[in-house]
């Protein structure tokens, strides 16, 4: 993981700690381990392909598949229902960065899925989860609460996409990177955003770096312009202009603009000589 998520994962950490979730979790081994070793690396799993089959089970009950979603970019966000710290509170910040993106409207241009790691999760605990977020995300039809059908695909879907987490007997939660990930319309991983520090714009231009192809094929120019003119920044975490592409526009106006003044020039100095002659 880049500077960026990993002073997001420490937050993140610090905060879950702030608040204990009061679930119980039996026995478990004590695990003590530094947040470092929760870090992703981003170059290992971009590109990732998760595959449409995968089960997951709404609060309702309904089992639904992964694929459903394919088609349009989905923002992908780990979370377990009965946290009382952090988990509601990316949920949260997410759903305000939501309420502010003005380019594209969820359910329509993207999905939202949060979906759990814990296997004691249940239907019940995520329709608690949505009502303890208050209405800005239970409002958003196009975000699904949602848990895996198959216990054992957890481990196995986290691991593909760079995700550990551990229980801390101590602290009474599960520690586990903050982090936001966005899926290409063909479920491939397109990119981490620390949730602790998404805005409208991070998430504005992460729909558009992950569905490229469809944002050049249309007519939003304005769009375009900004998957061009904005770049992520790993080091900080977030999109940036692009300073290296302006910094050679310019140049190459500057360039442009010495050819033709020089040409100017000597157009001018011939005409004289020629009128002296």
């Amino acid at each position: 993981m880049r500077t960026g998520l990993a002073a997001a994962l420490l937050l993140g950490v610090a905060l879950v700690l702030a608040g204990a979730a009061r679930a119980e979790y039996g026995r478990t081994p004590d695990s003590h381990l530094d947040a470092s070793v929760l870090a992703i690396d981003e170059a290992k799993f971009l590109g990732v392909l998760l595959e449409g089959d995968l089960a997951l089970v709404d609060e309702n009950g309904r089992e639904f598949r992964l694929g459903e979603l394919f088609g349009k970019p989905t923002l992908l966000l780990f979370s377990y229902y009965s946290c009382d710290g952090a988990c509601p509170t990316v949920n949260r910040k997410l759903a305000e960065a939501i309420a502010g993106v003005t380019r594209f409207r969820a359910g329509e241009d993207y999905h939202v899925l949060t979906v759990s790691f814990d296997r004691k999760d249940t239907p019940a605990s995520v329709r608690k989860f949505v009502q303890l977020l208050g209405p800005d995300a239970a409002a958003t039809r196009a975000w699904r609460f949602a848990l895996f059908a198959n216990g054992g695909d957890i481990r196995r879907i986290a691991e593909k996409v760079g995700y550990r987490w551990f229980w801390s007997v101590r602290d009474r939660v599960f520690m586990h990177p903050n982090v936001l990930i966005v899926l290409s319309p063909e479920g491939r991983v397109a990119r981490y955003l620390p949730s602790w520090t998404i805005g409208p714009r991070d998430i504005e231009l992460a729909l558009i770096e992950s569905d490229w192809t469809r944002i050049t094929g249309s007519s939003r120019l304005i769009d375009i312009a900004a998957g061009i003119c904005f770049s992520y920044n790993h080091k900080e975490g977030r999109y940036v202009l692009n300073a290296p592409l302006f910094i050679a526009a310019g140049s190459l106006t500057l360039g442009f603009a010495s050819v033709i003044a020089g040409f100017a020039v000597f157009r001018r100095k011939k005409r004289k000589e020629a009128q002296g002659a």
